[in-house]
């Protein structure tokens, strides 16, 4: 437990220390613009992985699978620390999306496959105890780095933490046999096509909510024939996945055993839209929107990390003696709502009890539901499945990630250029420039 709980910690810190720099990146680069992908790229390859390691752990084995993401990952943040441009960024998130996507999912995969179901709610609280710990601290460091040192160290401190962390693999957990006599006869059995086919339709379907009243109208010919293709992508996908592959990514049977899987998967694009949209988007409305330092946005942002927390751990564990999940899983998305709502309300003069009590609504929401809704998916799941589930359940949480911070990035680059333009009416052209490329010189000025 301790080498996957430190795998999480790093996976989890990784997120959202990230976030609270991402105004001052966008400055160096001048790319305020391209902001919303340095979280997109991110969770798109962590998205279309998820899905992956599912398989693959039964195929090559749940240690080699872990190792394997964790060199992804480290790669990655290493990329970014030496990142000299935005577009070196954005390849680097992406690479380490590869990684984390591996790390959650085994994480929960192992403790599915492993735990009976009457300790299974623990140790899921156990895992998301070092999940939130890691999304908790991440502002404060994040800040802190951004404000004292360089935000490169964001990146730089998942080195000395991911050797800590495949260490720690490496000695303590035991090497689950894979099945099948040869590595040959294991390759063959990895669904590549299905592989590609997903990558290709959430790449299709990325490109015009982002490009969407930006780059092109919503009604040009380019946005109308990415939606046409990404609808053509997802069925061709779909229909190799049920009908022709022997070992699919995405088999029917998770989908028909049961009502509950579908909908879960369905509640869990939502909120991954809202968690991942919030972890992002408040740290700017701290930042430039109120004009705090970095480490300000992080302290500020405590209170939702810190519900998530204990919400999550209590949650955990009241599934775990009650065996009653439904109620946490439908109240979660309902309480988060209304937190993330009421964040709508923030002006530069909202109070302290207002942004506070938004904070801690959604993230109780937001914790309740990622726990509750794991179980809701595996109840009725057959034993054979079960791998394939739990990653299906980050699969389309991750889905919801991606649209989210790419919607959100499309609405936030739609909309600032009027808001500034009703805020200063006589703006000239260079500095509207200078402040949508996140020229920190102006927008102090």
């Amino acid at each position: 437990m301790l080498a996957l709980g430190l795998s999480m910690f790093m996976a989890s810190l990784d997120q959202t220390v990230v976030s609270v720099a991402i105004p001052t990146i966008a400055a160096e680069f001048q790319s305020l613009q391209d902001v919303s992908w340095v979280g997109a790229a991110y969770f798109l390859t962590w998205t279309a992985f998820q899905g992956v390691y599912g398989k693959c752990s039964s195929i090559f084995g749940y240690k080699i699978m872990i190792l394997f993401a964790l060199f992804f990952f480290l790669l990655g943040s290493l990329i970014c620390a030496l990142a000299n441009s935005m577009i070196m960024l954005i390849i680097g998130r992406a690479i380490a999306g590869i990684g984390g996507a591996g790390i959650q999912s085994l994480t929960q995969i192992i403790i599915t496959v492993v735990c009976p179901v009457r300790r299974r709610g623990m140790y899921q609280g156990l895992a998301g105890l070092f999940y939130m710990i890691g999304t908790a601290i991440g502002p404060l460091i994040g800040g802190a780095f951004t404000d004292h040192l360089s935000w490169r160290w964001a990146f730089y401190i998942n080195l000395p933490l991911g050797a800590v962390s495949a260490l720690a693999v490496v000695l303590v957990l035991r090497n689950q046999p894979a099945p099948g006599t040869t590595w040959k006869e294991r390759f063959s059995r990895v669904d590549y096509l299905g592989l590609v086919l997903l990558l290709a339709w959430v790449i299709i379907l990325l490109l015009p909510l982002s490009w969407g009243g930006s780059k092109y109208s919503w009604n040009s010919p380019v946005i109308i024939v990415l939606f046409c293709l990404f609808a053509v992508l997802l069925a061709i996908f779909l229909w190799v996945q049920w009908r022709v592959a022997k070992e699919p990514l995405m088999p029917l049977s998770v989908f028909t055993v049961h009502r509950n899987p579908g909908l879960i998967f369905m509640a869990n694009i939502f909120m991954g839209m809202c968690l991942t949209g919030f972890i992002y988007y408040v740290p700017i409305i701290y930042q430039q929107g109120m004009g705090n330092s970095a480490t300000t946005s992080g302290v500020k942002f405590i209170p939702y990390m810190v519900s998530t927390i204990l919400c999550a751990i209590v949650c955990g564990i009241l599934i775990s003696v009650t065996l009653r999940y439904r109620p946490f899983a439908a109240m979660g998305p309902f309480i988060a709502s209304i937190g993330t709502g009421l964040v709508t309300t923030w002006t530069m003069s909202a109070s302290t009890g207002l942004q506070v009590g938004c904070l801690i609504l959604s993230g109780a929401g937001t914790g309740a539901f990622v726990v509750s809704a794991l179980f809701s998916a595996q109840a009725p799941t057959k034993k054979e499945d079960l791998p394939v589930t739990t990653s299906l359940v980050s699969f389309f949480r991750s889905l919801g990630g991606v649209i989210g911070v790419t919607v959100f990035g499309t609405i936030f680059n739609n909309t600032l250029p009027n808001l500034i333009a009703q805020a200063i009416p006589n703006i000239d052209p260079a500095s509207m420039t200078a402040i949508l490329e996140g020229d920190k010189t102006v927008i102090s000025g």
